[in-house]
């Protein structure tokens, strides 16, 4: 063979294996976007919950404050407006869920308080700017997750109680402010997550079953025939994790920790498949970060924490091709912090914690298409 044709036949080669790898075709650019400092919250707090009310304001409530849990809440009106002090929860709580119901109000359920997981139950009324008290749960849980399903009830499901980790679901009616059993789970599991589906369906992955390791199993409920139905394991198993429904209609999964290392790793599932497949991986593993879906289909990546600390780098991960980028940092690293996404398209940062410390501060990303 001549030295003309091997050059090309290697040109050639080596294209092919830059069009066939799932990473290398090309870089993509660091995003643009930047960090804005917002003003402290009034108290500093980790493991609480944030939600953004019917009227774009922003509720925190509860969490821990390195001493004690809490019961105190406050409200941002506008993304640089200062916080203000709102009627306090009837229960100090940490690790609990918070829930937007249709009609504005919020459900806030279990959680731990100072002594024990707690089965109380509270909705805040943003109008009265108040909590009242309603039905209690059927069990106690902490590191339980709650999923507005299509008919506008909660979905709870699974979490640790007071004798270990359930598989016990219930699912909330907001009419008669009551709870009811629903099927249980295949496998008990706490800290993972539960995602509504396109077809109103909820998938639930991964979490753990006792503290020494997480699973893989994954499984989704029927909420018109409140049934279970086993699915695709994980590739990797992890609790800690986040799960991102893509606007393809695919779920993103990304971090978590295997109960022996922080993960890097990341898979989607294809609910017309039944398949889970690996996808790149982030520049640091992390665990107990978040994920917020921006307005352009892109997933931002904050926080966590791994065995080196608290990363101040955010990363975007592109679903069409497959790729992370690299966004601005932190100014402070942070876990167990929220993130929410506002009505302008920046994302919000709350409050968290980091080495030596448990953190009022708050950070505003904006993209870099905003």
């Amino acid at each position: 063979m001549s030295v003309k044709k091997l050059g090309l036949l290697l040109s050639f080669a080596a294209i092919a294996f830059i069009f066939a790898s799932p990473y290398l075709f090309f870089t993509l650019q660091d995003d643009r976007g930047f960090w804005q400092t917002v003003p402290d919250l009034q108290q500093a707090r980790y493991i609480h919950t944030a939600t953004l009310l019917s009227d774009s304001t922003v509720f925190v409530a509860g969490g821990d404050s390195g001493d004690v849990q809490l019961a105190s809440s406050e409200i941002m009106m506008q993304p640089q407006s200062a916080w203000q002090q709102t009627a306090p929860m009837l229960h100090p709580r940490r690790g609990h869920t918070a829930t937007l119901l249709r009609d504005g109000r919020v459900l806030i359920a279990g959680g731990k308080g100072p002594n024990s997981v707690l089965r109380e139950c509270e909705i805040f009324d943003p109008v009265a700017k108040r909590s009242k008290a309603i039905s209690p749960l059927t069990e106690e849980r902490v590191s339980h997750r709650a999923t507005l399903l299509s008919d506008g009830s909660v979905l709870l499901t699974g979490g640790k109680t007071s004798s270990g980790v359930t598989a016990s679901v219930e699912r909330f009616d907001p009419v008669s402010e009551t709870w009811q059993s629903a099927s249980p789970m295949n496998y008990p599991r706490a800290a993972h997550t539960a995602t509504l589906l396109p077809d109103g369906r909820v998938l639930v992955t991964g979490g753990y079953e006792s503290s020494l390791a997480a699973h893989p199993f994954c499984e989704i409920y029927d909420p018109v025939k409140d049934t279970w139905d086993v699915v695709s394991p994980l590739n990797i198993r992890r609790d800690g994790h986040t799960a991102t429904l893509l606007p393809d209609g695919r779920v993103l999964v990304v971090g978590g920790f295997t109960g022996e290392a922080i993960l890097a790793t990341t898979e989607r599932y294809d609910i017309e498949t039944d398949t889970w497949v690996v996808t790149a991986p982030m520049v640091q593993p992390r665990d107990g970060h978040t994920a917020t879906l921006l307005r352009d289909g892109n997933v931002l990546i904050i926080g966590g924490m791994n065995v080196t600390g608290y990363p101040k780098l955010a990363e975007i991960f592109h679903p069409q091709f497959n790729r992370w980028s690299s966004a601005d940092s932190l100014h402070t690293g942070r876990s167990g912090h929220q993130t929410l996404l506002l009505p302008d398209g920046s994302v919000l940062v709350i409050g968290g914690a980091t080495t030596d410390r448990i953190l009022s501060s708050c950070e505003r990303y904006v993209p870099a298409s905003h």
